[in-house]
C-alpha cells in the first residue's frame, strides 16, 4: 500500500470511529432513545413497506419512499450495535518507529 493510499485508509478508519462515537452519544441518552423510537415509529420500522391505499391498491412510489425511510433507521440501529460491540478502531500511524510489519 503506498503512502497516499495508507493515509486515506487511516482517514476513513478515523472517520468511522468518530461516526460510531457520535451515534452512540446521540442515540444512547434517554432523549436520544426517545428520539430514535419516535423516528422508527414515524418511518414504519418493523412494518411492511407495501401498505394498501384507501382503495386497496398498492402504490409502488409510496412503498419505495417508506422503505427508504425504514432503511435509514436500520442503518442507525446497525451502527449502534457495532458501536456497542466493537472495540474502537485506532488508525495506525504512518512512519512509526521500528521495523515492525505493516498490513
Amino acid at each position: 500500500m503506498n503512502h497516499a493510499t495508507k493515509k486515506e485508509a487511516d482517514r476513513i478508519a478515523q472517520s468511522r470511529v468518530e461516526l460510531l462515537a457520535d451515534l452512540r452519544a446521540t442515540f444512547t441518552s434517554p432523549a436520544g432513545k426517545r428520539t430514535l423510537a419516535a423516528l422508527a415509529q414515524s418511518a414504519g420500522h418493523g412494518r411492511p413497506a407495501f401498505l394498501p391505499t384507501a382503495t386497496g391498491a398498492i402504490c409502488p412510489y409510496a412503498s419505495a419512499a417508506r422503505d427508504g425511510r425504514k432503511s435509514l433507521i436500520d442503518e442507525i440501529y446497525v451502527n449502534l450495535a457495532i458501536a456497542e460491540d466493537e472495540e474502537p478502531i485506532q488508525p495506525r500511524s504512518i512512519g512509526g518507529s521500528g521495523g515492525g510489519a505493516t498490513g
